[in-house]
């Protein structure tokens, strides 16, 4: 595949040997692509493996030579992929292709201290918003709500701004869901990450979004801890969901 070199993303790029793949054997290398170069990946790749057998794989799909050997493997950006088993050949998933690279998506990063949003379109970055407050204990590290919930007292000046702006940040957020009800409700995927009694506040809030909620069937899991959301991570991590890799045998 070396005549006729795959399209690959300007960030994140490793062309050297990949790490072990199931289903190959030997050397291997592999290419990050961005979510726009997917019907290109997808396109040479068919036409790479002509007298291949195609499987669908949980992020994508894999071609096996005569032998069995797998050949070529594709993930598909995060943003674009489709369940496992959805399509039998990477042929099949080229007609949907309009449909998936012209939605929109949301991605909510939240932990005890911070939250960061943002709305993509496209690939790129519709609106964002980073939402901090003061509800860790900086002596100790631990959130309020944490401290709280272990039988901690809360009689101090400080434990009590810490609680109010618990309830200050989680309401933002909500808040925040309702203000960009418009660009939310038409997104294809919504993302998030932060442990299941962070996003208990937001869902408990005195304002809660009525548009949006827990279990709306849209939201799927980033598989990434988040101890800072901030601007720069939520790019990594929209970067992430939007790029896929093509991994090739050698």
């Amino acid at each position: 595949m070396q005549s006729n070199p795959l399209p690959v993303a300007r960030q994140g790029v490793d062309q050297g040997s990949a790490l072990p793949q199931e289903g190959f054997h030997g050397s291997m290398q592999q290419h990050s692509f961005d979510w726009s170069a997917t019907e290109t990946v997808i396109r040479h790749c068919i036409g790479e493996c002509q007298d291949n057998k195609w499987t669908t794989t949980r992020g994508g799909f894999m071609a096996a030579g005569p032998s069995g050997k797998a050949t070529c493997q594709i993930d598909l950006p995060s943003m674009m992929a489709v369940e496992n088993g959805e399509y039998q050949h990477p042929n099949d998933y080229l007609f949907s292709m309009p449909n998936a690279v012209t939605s929109q998506h949301f991605i909510a990063l939240l932990a005890a201290d911070a939250a960061a949003l943002g709305v993509w379109r496209n690939g790129d970055l519709l609106r964002h918003r980073v939402l901090t407050g003061y509800t860790v204990r900086k002596q100790q590290g631990k959130a309020q709500m944490a401290y709280q919930r272990q039988g901690g007292g809360g009689r101090s000046v400080g434990a009590r701004i810490r609680k109010r702006e618990t309830r200050r940040l989680f309401q933002a957020v909500s808040d925040t869901f309702v203000e960009w009800q418009e660009d939310i409700t038409p997104c294809r995927n919504l993302y998030y990450a932060g442990v299941t009694r962070v996003w208990n506040e937001v869902w408990d809030s005195k304002r809660p979004a009525a548009t949006l909620t827990r279990d709306d069937p849209r939201w799927i899991k980033v598989p990434k801890s988040i101890r800072r959301p901030r601007f720069k991570v939520l790019e990594h991590i929209a970067f992430e969901l939007s790029h896929g890799r093509v991994i090739t045998a050698l």
